[in-house]
């Protein structure tokens, strides 16, 4: 965790955002967690979301504005 801090903390400097894939579903709930504690904004997509709020999750990603 402590590499994922300073790769955040050095994107969020640059103004760029950060995407993470993980085969572990377990590995991105930590990930979340950490997220939810720092309070950054994120958008988890896995298995479980539905197609529709998927999409809606990319695009809100994929804002240039956000």
């Amino acid at each position: 965790m402590i590499l994922l801090e300073k790769l955040l903390i050095k994107f969020r400097e640059e103004g760029k955002k950060v995407l993470i894939f993980s085969q572990f579903t377990f590995m991105l709930s930590l990930i979340e967690e950490y997220l939810k504690a720092r309070i950054v904004k994120y958008e988890k997509i896995d298995g479980q979301i539905k197609a529709r709020d998927r999409q809606n999750a990319i695009d809100r990603f994929n804002d240039p504005a956000k």
